[in-house]
This record gives C-alpha cells, sequence and structure tokens, in this order.
C-alpha cells in the first residue's frame, strides 16, 4: 500500500512539474477572425521612454502591439481578474497593427469605410507582468483593426502573451546597457513596423521615432565604422504627411490631360477599382486591378471618359498604338505605372491616341 502512494506521489508530482513547465514556457498566440494564431518567434522592446513595442511572427503575419505609458490605465471590468495595466489602441497614442500574408497593412488607427462597418475599432493591450531583472513582459490584449482603405477589417481576441523577450533598454543600477545582439533584434523588430506604416498614418512620426531610436541605440552598441547606420538615421523623415498627392496624367491626342481629384480605390474580394477624375469633375479615368499585383498589361476594364464620353481600348490599332499599361508598383497605399494607346468610344467614332500617361494614386 505504502508503495502504491508513493507511486501515486511521484506521478502528481511528475505531472505538476510538466504544467509550470508548460505555464513558464514563452508563447505568444490569439484568434484571428476565430482561428487560431500562435507565433514562432516574439519580442519585445522596451524604449528609454517606457515604451513597450512587442512584435510578434508566425511564419506568414506579422502583430505589432505598441503601449504608451501616458495611456495605462486600471483594468478594472476590461479582463477578468482587472490584474496589470490597460493601454486603449483607439483615439491614444498606443496602437496595434497586422502585417497580413498578401502584405495588406491592418492598423488600429484606421477608420473603417462607412460602406463596410460604423462602428470604429477598438482594443486594448493588458500589461499584467514587466519583469525587468528576467527581461519577460507578459499579457493580454484584444483588437480589430482596418486596411489603409478602410475596406477590409481583421478581428483579434483571446490574446494572450508570456514570457516574451524584453530585447531593448532594461535599466540596471542606474545605467542602461543593451547589448549589440538586442540592439539589432530591436532594429529588425521596429523595422517591420515602419517600413510597413504610409506616411499619412497617424501613428507615422510615433513609429518612425521608435525606429530611429532604435537605430541609435545599435549604433552605441554596436558601433558604426563605416556610417551605414548614422546614414539610415539621418536619411529618416518622421514627419507625418497630412495629404499624399494623387493624380493620372496623359496625352490625348497630343492635348494634355491631368485627373487629379475625387480619386477612389475600393476593394472588393482581391479586386481594386480605381477612379480619379479631372478638376471640372466631369471627365474621369478608372480602371481595376488586382491587389498586389505588378507587370505589363495587368490593369482591366479600362476606362478614359473623354468630354462626357467614355473611351475603351482597341485591339490591333497600329498607327496610334496597341494599348498597353506597366504597373510598377500596387501595393496597400500606392498604385504606380504607365500606360499608352489606342481607344475610343466604340460608338462610331474615331480612334483617339494616349500617349506618355502616367499612373501616380498615392491613398
Amino acid at each position: 500500500m505504502k508503495k502504491i502512494i508513493v507511486l501515486f506521489l511521484i506521478t502528481f508530482a511528475f505531472f505538476r512539474c510538466g504544467e509550470e513547465v508548460e505555464f513558464n514556457t514563452p508563447s505568444f498566440s490569439a484568434k484571428k477572425d476565430g482561428n487560431i494564431w500562435e507565433a514562432v518567434s516574439y519580442t519585445a522592446n522596451l524604449d528609454n521612454s517606457g515604451v513597450l513595442t512587442i512584435v510578434a511572427f508566425n511564419n506568414f503575419e506579422t502583430i505589432t502591439l505598441v503601449a504608451f505609458p501616458s495611456d495605462a490605465s486600471l483594468c478594472t471590468g476590461v479582463f477578468q481578474d482587472n490584474v496589470g495595466s490597460c493601454y486603449e489602441v483607439v483615439e491614444n497614442a498606443s496602437f496595434a497593427t497586422l502585417l497580413d500574408v498578401d502584405e495588406v497593412f491592418y492598423s488600429t488607427s484606421n477608420e473603417p469605410d462607412e460602406t463596410v462597418q460604423v462602428y470604429p475599432p477598438a482594443g486594448v493591450i493588458n500589461l499584467r507582468d514587466i519583469n525587468l531583472e528576467e527581461g519577460v513582459v507578459s499579457g493580454e490584449f484584444y483588437f480589430n483593426a482596418f486596411s489603409n482603405s478602410g475596406l477590409s477589417a481583421v478581428n483579434f481576441n483571446e490574446g494572450f502573451f508570456h514570457n516574451v523577450p524584453l530585447i531593448g533598454a532594461v535599466a540596471v543600477g542606474g545605467s542602461t546597457n543593451i547589448s549589440c545582439d538586442s540592439a539589432e533584434n530591436s532594429v529588425n523588430a521596429t523595422s517591420i513596423t515602419y517600413n510597413a506604416t504610409p506616411t499619412n498614418d497617424p501613428q507615422y512620426e510615433d513609429i518612425c521615432n521608435a525606429y530611429r531610436t532604435a537605430l541609435l541605440n545599435k549604433i552605441s552598441s554596436c558601433g558604426d565604422p563605416g556610417g551605414t547606420i548614422q546614414d539610415m538615421v539621418d536619411a529618416l523623415d518622421c514627419t507625418a504627411t497630412t495629404t499624399l498627392t494623387t493624380s493620372i496624367e496623359v496625352e490625348v491626342d497630343g492635348t494634355d490631360r491631368v485627373f487629379n481629384a475625387n480619386e477612389s480605390v475600393t476593394l472588393i474580394g482581391t479586386t481594386k477599382t480605381v477612379i480619379v477624375e479631372d478638376a471640372a469633375n466631369t471627365d474621369y479615368v478608372q480602371f481595376d486591378i488586382e491587389e498586389g499585383q505588378t507587370g505589363t498589361d495587368i490593369v482591366s476594364n479600362f476606362v478614359i471618359n473623354i468630354n462626357g464620353v467614355n473611351h475603351e481600348p482597341i485591339p490591333g490599332n497600329m498607327t496610334l498604338g496597341e494599348f498597353t499599361t506597366t504597373i510598377t508598383t500596387n501595393s496597400n497605399t500606392a498604385i504606380q505605372g504607365t500606360f499608352s494607346g489606342a481607344v475610343n468610344d466604340y460608338n462610331g467614332g474615331q480612334d483617339v491616341g494616349l500617349s506618355m500617361g502616367v499612373i501616380d494614386i498615392n491613398y
């Protein structure tokens, strides 16, 4: 009987030990639109001003959580046990983003298009524990965010991160010590969000300055013999732009036409529909393009409205040239390229030649 009891106690201790190891294992997971999202790598950076940035990657997508100390509040009624400090990620400096597998950028700073949803984004980051001695951070989160166009949304709930390693500056004995590896990891983490954030994003200045700080920390910790990192710092412009210029310019039978008013980019499924009017709001250019595609002749349903009459490309016109397009940039913030060739109203009108067409859409 004693042997049985001893065996039971050993078995119980074994399972308790296993549970403790599992609980202490670093992790980052959530439910994305109802499906499990689990990171394979994750880091946290705490800069000298107390801004915490957590970046998690699942081999395909990147989540970034940024908590500013000025946004800290009690978690009463937000999470079940009211533990830790909470940071709302809407109408605050704090924010959350997702860069998805198709390189579509979602942010809690983006507003939804009214045709999709009337409710604004929402979300909270709960920092339950920041252990500077062990260099780890734990907490919870949830948020819903929108693409830059406001036409696509993503929802994360039941977000949980445990013992995510801090790689940024940690005060020890009154001084700040950052290893070269930690400084480099911090640059990699902050650059992901920086490169995915358009300059007209409300959080652009904060994101850019976080990246700048990481670069300066890398210079301090790793050195910069060739000045390459300092050149990157000097090249940064952290001033947010309030407006982005958009225009489609083309010569129509030798006459310059400019379309730069009432630009709209609508995403339905994976197809973007672009419409840009002229200053008089009478003529326009419209076309479709698949999200993310670049190359030659990938534009479809091209229409140019000239003097109130729609004109479309016509094949086989060797005099004015076969209609062709070349798209060099097609991101979630910009579409750029060129076009030229013959179009016709298909209603008995004469062929019209388009030349030196330039597409420069920023949204």
